[in-house]
């Protein structure tokens, strides 16, 4: 077998990251109506900020060059390099605002900047920046751009296209986080989104220690119960699963996870919420009424709150929203295993 090349790797990389942020794209109108809603939680867990924000911008650079347009990014070198915050919730932000930019400019420039404001205790002031030299936007217009399925005029959705969400998920996002997206713009000389936002910055020898909980990760020895219909769904988490060494078996629904319990001790459950002939919260509540203690952890699709609370209210111990990190998965498995 042929070694692979670095750029192959390089490749694949971006791939990936381009297809989590596609992802979150998708996922745009629902974020919004969860929003609303006011159903939508953030996920609190350490993450790398410079990471993240270089993955954006490298998973941005190719429809960049296919706009002519030149990006650069601008780090404050005093920058901590693990924070605590929702990178998902952070991640989209930033990739609204950085795609915004790139759309609307040609043959210009995009600058994203991340300048460290304030350094506290136990938290560090950050102002994060997007410029760019596109088309812009007239002063009596932008208040509009943050108005659901609003845009700067009809010619801006004619020829940019676009839901008119992103900016309106944007500025609801941030108000999570206690601040707000800001913009200063002029026709024709583009435009800069920017938002201050305090995150509390985590110890970097906390972070060596769980890099390597989770390179040492396994699972050897224990039976996993799967519950779980969707055939790829199977495959992946069978896949990881067995990757770490674990004995594995599947359930296609509720009631045979119930009548597999009763025949067999496992040492934890991944319970799927939304399946045929029986769901994830019944299967749950009916196993809890002969087994007390196998812990029960929901597969979901959905963050909301009221998913969480049901699937707690249940018996369930835990939950991990689909699609997500293995590294995510370890987490939870150590929290419940170990």
């Amino acid at each position: 077998m042929l070694p692979s090349r670095s750029d192959q790797k390089e490749n694949l990389k971006t791939l990936k990251t381009s297809s989590n942020n596609l992802l979150v794209l998708i996922n745009d109108i629902l974020d919004f109506n969860k929003i609303e809603a006011g159903k939508l939680d953030l996920d609190i867990a350490p993450f790398n900020l410079k990471k993240l924000i270089k993955d954006i911008v490298t998973a941005n650079t190719n429809s960049a060059n296919e706009r002519e347009n030149r990006m650069s990014l601008i780090l404050d070198d005093r920058l901590p390099d693990y924070f605590e915050g929702d990178s998902l919730r952070i991640g989209q932000v930033l990739n609204n605002l950085i795609s915004n930019a790139i759309k609307f400019t040609y043959k210009g420039f995009i600058s994203i900047r991340v300048d460290l404001q304030k350094l506290k205790t136990d938290s560090t002031v950050l102002e994060i920046a997007v410029h760019d030299t596109g088309v812009g936007i007239a002063k009596e217009n932008l208040e509009n751009i943050f108005i659901p399925f609003m845009q700067a005029s009809t010619s801006i959705t004619r020829q940019y296209g676009g839901t008119g969400l992103g900016l309106a998920i944007t500025r609801r996002i941030l108000g999570l986080f206690n601040t707000d997206v800001l913009v200063t713009s002029e026709l024709a000389k583009g435009s800069r989104f920017y938002f201050t936002i305090e995150l509390k910055t985590v110890d970097a020898n906390r972070i060596n220690q769980l890099e390597n909980d989770i390179t040492d990760f396994n699972l050897k020895n224990k039976k996993i119960l799967l519950v779980e219909d969707t055939l790829f769904n199977v495959l992946y988490v069978n896949q990881l699963l067995e990757g770490w060494h674990a004995n594995v078996a599947v359930a296609d629904n509720g009631e045979i996870a119930i009548k597999m319990m009763r025949q067999t001790k496992y040492d934890l459950v991944l319970m799927d919420l939304q399946m045929p002939v029986m769901d994830g919260f019944t299967a749950t509540e009916k196993i809890r009424e002969f087994d007390m203690n196998t812990p029960i952890m929901a597969l979901t699709a959905s963050a909301t709150s009221d998913v969480r609370a049901k699937a707690l209210a249940a018996g369930m111990q835990d939950c991990i929203v689909k699609p997500f990190n293995p590294e995510d998965l370890i987490l939870k498995f150590k929290r419940h295993l170990i």
